[in-house]
């Protein structure tokens, strides 16, 4: 797959694009909370937020796939909330994007735990973990 050839980028850089999403979700998100289309803004975001989690911690094929697992009925459930409003489908996503949101902070703390040189994107990393805490 062409995301696992030039994983120097990714691995030297890729927090700081989860660390972007996650401030562009906190960042963004309260000037439109009074929107009509504030729902499909925060979902747009949140999707991005997936997206970019799931690129930073796709360091191998076997965590690519796992995290894919978790990531496309996640993203599927937010999205279909529009549809289907009963209180068993909400919950289905919030449990969804729990274990996905879950899985990312576990890769992520695994992938920080085993630097041995602290850099800008080990700090990245840890504010990324502790942001994601926070959402999930």
């Amino acid at each position: 797959m062409e995301i696992f050839k030039n994983r120097h980028f990714g691995k030297k850089y890729g927090y700081i694009f989860l660390l972007a999403s996650l401030l562009l979700i906190l960042g963004l998100f309260p000037f439109f909370n009074q929107e009509p289309m504030a729902q499909v803004v925060f979902n747009v975001l949140f999707s991005l937020v997936f997206l970019t989690s799931l690129y930073t911690v796709s360091v191998s094929k076997r965590e690519f796939y796992v995290g894919l697992i978790f990531c496309i009925p996640a993203l599927v459930t937010r999205w279909l909330t529009y549809y289907f409003t009963d209180t068993a489908s909400i919950m289905l996503n919030y449990v969804l994007t729990f274990f996905f949101l879950s899985f990312m902070i576990f890769a992520i703390f695994y992938a920080i735990f085993k630097v041995k040189k602290v850099s800008m994107n080990t700090v990245y990393g840890a504010t990324c973990v502790y942001m994601l805490l926070g959402i999930a």
